[in-house]
């Protein structure tokens, strides 16, 4: 009887999006489907590569899919997201970080009183236009964080959600990979028929060394394989 392949990497992958809470029902959140950080996920099982995925509050079919082929971690918080990484990056080879990390949270212990946050007083007199003003904090930027602890069997993944002219976007994600220190970085631009809440995506691939890779915009399902070629291809 032959014995399975046993995996040569491991590969840690985070996906879906973050929360910060305002109160008990309400919360601040970004747009992510997960399914760009599965399609990797499905992929580099495939290649034989034992995955990991650390996985945000995403739909129960996208979250079924990760159960199915990975061990997953579940995060809502960037506290929560903090402390997985924490754990699981040392393990990995390869971090790929696909989650829609938040740029800030609401930090907790400045927040008015309950009453104070109540609809009523929010939009009292019958308005139907106010502000709210909100404490917030910046969220670490944890690929920076982590590309800084890396050793030399680790290699850093991010990815750079853009909108706008092309070359721009090219520009910011250079910038991004730059002062993160990932080992390379996903161009992922935002149009009518790709990006976070869509089935479909436009992705460059950017090294430091200044080599570009341009993947044919299509399916999330599809851009898995070629994307993971891409990041096997560094190493």
């Amino acid at each position: 009887m032959v014995k399975p392949m046993k995996p040569s990497k491991s590969v840690l992958i985070t996906a879906g999006p973050m929360r910060s809470p305002l109160d008990s029902v309400r919360f601040l959140q970004n747009r992510s489907s997960g399914k760009m950080g599965l399609a990797l996920a499905k992929a580099a099982v495939s290649s034989g590569t034992r995955v990991g995925a650390i996985l945000g509050p995403v739909d129960s079919d996208v979250e079924s899919e990760f159960e199915s082929i990975c061990e997953v971690f579940r995060y809502e918080t960037p506290q929560e997201y903090s402390a997985l990484l924490e754990k699981y990056f040392p393990l990995a080879n390869i971090f790929i970080s696909a989650a829609a990390v938040l740029d800030f949270q609401i930090v907790q212990a400045a927040l008015p009183t309950a009453k104070k946050l109540d609809r009523t007083d929010i939009f009292a007199g019958g308005v139907t236009q106010s502000e709210l003003l909100l404490p917030v904090q910046a969220v670490p930027d944890f690929v920076q964080m982590y590309a800084e602890r890396k050793q030399p069997n680790q290699t850093v993944i991010a990815f750079s959600l853009e909108t706008g002219n092309l070359e721009a976007a090219m520009e910011r994600a250079r910038q991004k990979m730059l002062k993160k220190k990932a080992d390379a970085i996903f161009l992922n631009l935002v149009g009518p028929q790709s990006g976070p809440d869509s089935d479909s995506n436009r992705l460059w691939f950017l090294t430091p060394a200044g080599k570009t890779t341009e993947l044919p915009e299509g399916p999330k399902t599809t851009l898995g394989g070629p994307a993971w070629e891409l990041v096997q291809k560094l190493r």
